[in-house]
């Protein structure tokens, strides 16, 4: 009877494998044996050039400092501040190479018509011929008249150090300019 349940059993194990899908065979990977042999190449290389000592210079000859002796220094007496000079701003005329001689001068009317007092006046140029520097520059209240050689001029008008106002303008006649500061503007005219 065994031998029956072996048979029996023998037949259904076929019969089962025999209605089972069929098994799809995929081929077996293949190696890329070149490419494979190149990747550990170029990592054994890469490991050995970090692995590899830089080249360093060999130390040098130092030497080691002495330390100084204790010297006790003898009391001094404390020196008390002296008081700062505190330089006073220039004002007038300041021409480096002194004013030209050849009595080109014009005379220069300033009316400060602005809300602000003193105002401050600052006007640097050249004359006429191009050779002498002038640098002037005035505190002014109300009205101030002062002579300039004829030539090309920058002015700056400071109003009480709440504005300031800029331009130019050019002295080539003996008659007198005028200057007139207001709030916002300086207006020039001449003969």
């Amino acid at each position: 009877m065994m031998k029956n349940y072996l048979l029996l059993a023998l037949l259904l194990v076929l019969l089962c494998a025999g209605c089972a899908p069929a098994v799809k065979v995929t081929p077996s990977a293949t190696f890329d044996i070149p490419a494979t042999t190149e990747a550990l190449a170029g990592t054994i290389v890469a490991g050995t050039l970090t692995a590899m000592p830089t080249r360093t210079p060999p130390p040098t000859q130092t030497e080691t400092p002495i330390p100084p002796t204790e010297t006790p220094l003898p009391p001094t007496e404390t020196a008390s501040p002296s008081p700062t000079l505190t330089p006073e701003p220039f004002f007038g005329t300041l021409a480096a190479a002194g004013l030209p001689n050849n009595g080109k001068m014009g005379f220069i009317k300033v009316d400060n018509n602005s809300d602000f007092m003193p105002i401050t006046l600052t006007i640097q140029g050249v004359t006429a011929s191009g050779e002498k520097p002038i640098y002037i520059a005035y505190k002014i209240e109300r009205s101030f008249t002062f002579e300039i050689p004829f030539g090309s001029y920058t002015y700056v008008v400071d109003l009480a150090g709440k504005r300031t106002l800029s331009g130019d303008f050019r002295i080539n006649n003996y008659d007198k300019t005028t200057i007139n500061i207001q709030n916002n503007k300086v207006i020039i005219t001449g003969p």
